[in-house]
């Protein structure tokens, strides 16, 4: 067989699962649409916050790099009212932190330079999964470019709309959140002088979320009905 496991995706979570087996001595292929390490992460950040149990198995992965970049620790969540006056605000503890603000782009540049100093994790780049064949003992799996890959294991990391879990006739019972919000992410040159701060504010009118700190902000509105996000 070509690997003991193939993982479809290498997005945080694909990243993640193959740093680890990796780090155990399994050969893992690594198969993700993006054409280069480099250019896999996303350029946007689209998470924002890792609770205390993501940061745990974050950890034990030996020799992942620039925690200070990329995880800055939580240390108030406030809930606003309406008029942005303060009706509660929490001091969060020290230690692991209950949650830390994040950067997801520099997170899975850093995931991928670690990937690449593993010498029994390949990545398979700008290739896709299209079909998978498998008996009680190998799963093969065909690439779009004819190409395939044998191994004990196929893990979808695929995403939302996961080309793994259609192949194996797996359901997906979640659903949307029916209500659009609009995110807006920004580099600023405040001062590092506040607090990392997590905020919701409660108006009934239009809920918002805010997150702040040094050299970043980010905010959520919920979109009314027949407003244009730009």
């Amino acid at each position: 067989m070509d690997a003991d496991v193939v993982v479809a995706g290498c997005g945080p979570v694909g990243a993640v699962l193959a740093v680890l087996l990796g780090d155990r001595g399994v050969r893992v292929v690594v198969v993700d649409p993006a054409p280069d390490s480099r250019s896999g992460p996303h350029g946007h950040p689209r998470a924002a916050v890792l609770d205390s149990q993501v940061q745990r198995i974050l950890r034990r992965i030996d020799g992942l790099d620039g925690w200070d970049e990329w995880a800055t620790p939580l240390r108030r969540s406030r809930l606003l009212d309406k008029d942005r006056r303060p009706l509660l605000t929490l001091r969060l503890p020290d230690g692991v932190p209950a949650g830390v603000m994040l950067d997801q782009p520099r997170l899975e540049r850093a995931l991928h330079d670690r990937l690449a100093r593993m010498p029994t994790v390949r990545l398979r780049a700008g290739r896709s999964v299209t079909t998978l064949a498998q008996s009680d003992h190998v799963v093969t799996v065909t690439l779009d470019d004819g190409s395939t890959v044998t191994a004990s294991w196929l893990v979808g990391c695929d995403g939302a709309s996961s080309t793994v879990r259609g192949l194996i006739g797996a359901s997906y019972d979640g659903i949307s959140y029916p209500e659009p919000w609009l995110v807006v992410d920004a580099r600023t040159d405040e001062p590092a002088a506040g607090e990392p701060t997590f905020s919701y504010v409660l108006d009934p009118a239009r809920p918002m979320v805010a997150f702040e700190r040094p050299g970043a902000r980010r905010w959520e509105w919920r979109l009314l009905p027949g407003e244009d996000p730009a």
